[in-house]
């Protein structure tokens, strides 16, 4: 039952959510490019439990909260991806392979019995096989606070992402998220776990034409697919955005589902791949978008 709970850390990796956002008119521009990448699979996915640790309470039907009054980790995370819509966009469609390496620093402090305060910093680096020009660092920090309620959660968020130029030049994007929500997890025998959940998320953005609110419903299940493959892990994710610009009269509807494999060899050594597909449906036609992305990762985690 504690290999069940651990999980949870690894839904957030599959329940991408395309925010698809365009920070220029013209999308062969270097910025709207690496803004739309950054919002494909950078500093955007959104791990609606990321401040939960691994090393929890047992009990699957609980939302555990942490066995420490203190929790610190250190993660690395490498990946090579293909995308075949690295714009988000419908008439200007391009696909590319990329390698991104993301290293990321947490750490979480139990207040109350089912109070928790944490916080991460994490750098990225995007890397593109086809278009070089598109390569960019992020950099983002969040702060956030978990209430637990028998099986349900809830969270606020409050972001901070920068994006650069290759090996961190020139600032190009900032962006601040609030972020509210609240979600449900229910196991299913002694195999699996259903969860579902929604969240509001006000973006602020700089230079603000992207500047929306943001609220999302997702739904999702973990699964330990094999008696005796007790590290192997199958997620699977889909979720509902509806994103309305603050400047203009733009509004987007958006959907993702996807699935992923992981096996944990060690404590601090985790390898998997995943699929995922998604499509845009927009007020404004040049917006709407299909896109279908694969990964291949190895992370390693130390967590004390």
């Amino acid at each position: 039952m504690k290999r069940m709970v651990k999980l949870i850390e690894i839904v957030g990796v599959t329940g991408i959510l395309f925010s698809a956002s365009t920070f220029a008119q013209q999308p062969t521009t270097q910025q709207s490019g690496e803004a739309q990448q950054r919002l494909l699979e950078g500093t955007a996915n959104k791990d609606f439990r990321y401040a939960v640790p691994s090393k929890l309470t047992e009990g699957v039907g609980r939302q555990a909260f942490l066995v420490k009054k203190k929790f610190y980790s250190v993660s690395l995370r490498d990946s090579v991806n293909y995308t075949d819509n690295v714009f988000l966009l419908k008439d200007f469609r391009k696909s590319d392979f990329f390698h991104t390496v993301e290293f990321s620093l947490g750490a979480s402090v139990t207040l109350l019995r089912d109070w928790t305060l944490s916080g991460r910093g994490t750098i990225r680096d995007f890397r593109y096989d086809s278009n070089p020009s598109l390569d960019f660092n992020s950099a983002s920090y969040s702060a956030t606070l978990n209430y637990n309620v028998k099986k349900w959660n809830f969270y606020t968020t409050v972001e901070h992402f920068d994006l650069y130029q290759r090996n961190f030049g020139a600032h190009f994007f900032q962006e601040e998220d609030i972020t509210g929500g609240v979600y449900y997890s229910h196991p299913m025998g002694d195999r699996a776990l259903i969860y579902a959940g929604g969240q509001y998320t006000r973006q602020f953005t700089h230079p603000d034409a992207s500047s929306k609110n943001l609220p999302t419903f997702y739904l999702g299940l973990i699964s330990i697919p094999v008696h005796e493959l007790p590290k192997l892990r199958l997620t699977l994710s889909s979720s509902y955005s509806y994103a309305d610009f603050i400047a203009g009269d733009r509004q987007d509807h958006r959907w993702t589902i996807g699935s992923e494999m992981t096996y944990e060899f060690f404590q601090w050594f985790t390898a998997g791949t995943g699929v995922n597909g998604g499509f845009g449906d927009s007020n404004q036609d040049a917006f709407d978008y299909e896109v279908f992305n694969a990964t291949g990762f190895v992370k390693f985690n130390y967590q004390f």
